[in-house]
């Protein structure tokens, strides 16, 4: 008999599908774009006291926090920067101001959106994907291309199902599956 499909290994079947996709870290994209302003704008000497190891531990993490496009406050406490200067004599948290950088994280943030929507929307095509079988059997008569990311399955009887037409290219437009980098991805266990 066939493993059924449950409400665990479809989800489970979701997020190593997803987790095969490429998908872009915008965080780490902000902080390296913060913390080479914040380089570039503290005076030599400064950054000469923050190379030296014996000076350096003297420096106090602060956060960093900017506006987004529509004038409302995002990223609040973004990160931990060592060079954030004091000019407002005390706070702890430094709201970037500078038009070139906040242009340039503007445009991460609406890469992270859109990103997010793609992501969505895959998702959601993954999951009533899925959820049109009943067996792992059925799933993977109808989807070869991601046996790997079901559990095993002893039984083979059911090949009625129709082919899966828009959602694996959907699935390589995005990336997946990301380059062949992730191919000896654990199997999804049944549940």
């Amino acid at each position: 008999m066939s493993i059924r499909l449950n409400d665990s290994i479809r989800s489970a079947f979701v997020a190593s599908v997803l987790q095969d996709t490429p998908k872009v870290d915008h965080m780490e994209q902000r902080k390296k774009l913060i913390q080479d302003y914040l380089f570039s704008i503290a005076p030599a000497n400064v950054m000469r006291m923050y190379k030296d190891k014996a000076t350096q531990v003297y420096f106090r993490p602060d956060h960093v926090c900017y506006e987004s496009e529509n004038g409302s406050r995002t990223s609040w406490g973004l990160g931990k920067y060592w060079l954030v200067p004091d000019l407002d004599g005390g706070s702890t948290t430094y709201k970037l101001t500078d038009k070139a950088l906040l242009t340039k994280l503007h445009k991460i943030d609406a890469d992270e959106i859109a990103q997010s929507k793609v992501r969505g929307a895959l998702e959601t095509k993954l999951y009533a994907t899925i959820r049109a079988f009943n067996t792992v059997k059925q799933a993977k008569d109808a989807m070869p291309e991601f046996a790997k990311y079901l559990p095993e399955d002893a039984d083979p009887k059911c090949k009625t199902l129709p082919a899966i037409t828009d959602l694996v290219t959907d699935l390589m437009k995005a990336g997946w599956p990301d380059g062949g980098k992730k191919n000896d991805k654990a199997k999804v266990k049944a549940a």
